[in-house]
């Protein structure tokens, strides 16, 4: 694992708001893996200053596993902090994040721009009352291409054995957009290293 870079305390903090009155961090954390085309813009749609305005000091970390495009170039020119993660897979880049990182809350969104990061400021209302928070693309809206037919219905599949193995009502098992706090995370035993990170952590939540 390869710490790079400065963590961006971003961007703009008026004259009058010193950081010490911000008593509370927050992670945004992206796994990548050759994500050129959008990383890029879900870095910029981090809206740090509206939580900078509501007392959250917001670091942006990207997890790349080893990307051959431009995708850690073009997190450093956003002024990301970049983690170069050496073991394959999804699952490895989000252990060594939760690992390395110390922040408050934790919000771990894909490199794809498929996801909303923008709400991280609603999510992190609901963290205030709450352990894990989960992103669900069914409870919600989905863009017509964002996702296939079969993807779909893998999904609700796989999100349908989950509620029936686990005795849970999740709605979206596959979800890439996550939030925690620090202390649930203390709790996780994480096993998977690819995609099927999850699961792996819906079973082992708080």
């Amino acid at each position: 694992m390869i710490l790079q870079g400065e963590p961006p305390m971003l961007r703009t903090i008026s004259r009058d708001q010193g950081l010490d009155e911000l008593t509370e961090k927050v992670a945004i954390i992206i796994p990548t893996l050759n994500e050129e085309p959008s990383v890029g813009s879900v870095i910029d749609s981090v809206p740090v200053n509206d939580l900078l305005e509501h007392g959250f000091r917001t670091y942006i970390y990207v997890i790349d596993g080893l990307s051959v495009d431009h995708t850690r170039e073009i997190a450093a020119q956003k002024g990301a902090q970049l983690v170069t993660e050496k073991k394959p897979g999804k699952g490895a880049a989000i252990q060594t994040a939760f690992r390395v990182i110390d922040a408050d809350y934790l919000i771990v969104v894909d490199g794809d721009d498929t996801y909303p990061i923008s709400a991280a400021l609603e999510m992190l209302r609901l963290l205030q009352t709450h352990d894990v928070v989960i992103g669900s693309r069914f409870k919600g809206f989905i863009d017509p291409e964002a996702m296939t037919r079969l993807n779909v219905v893998g999904n609700k599949l796989l999100t349908l054995f989950a509620r029936v193995l686990f005795n849970d009502n999740i709605s979206d098992v596959c979800t890439g957009l996550w939030g925690f706090r620090r202390d649930a995370i203390n709790c996780l035993k994480l096993h998977a290293r690819g995609f099927e990170i999850e699961v792996d952590i819906r079973r082992d939540r708080p």
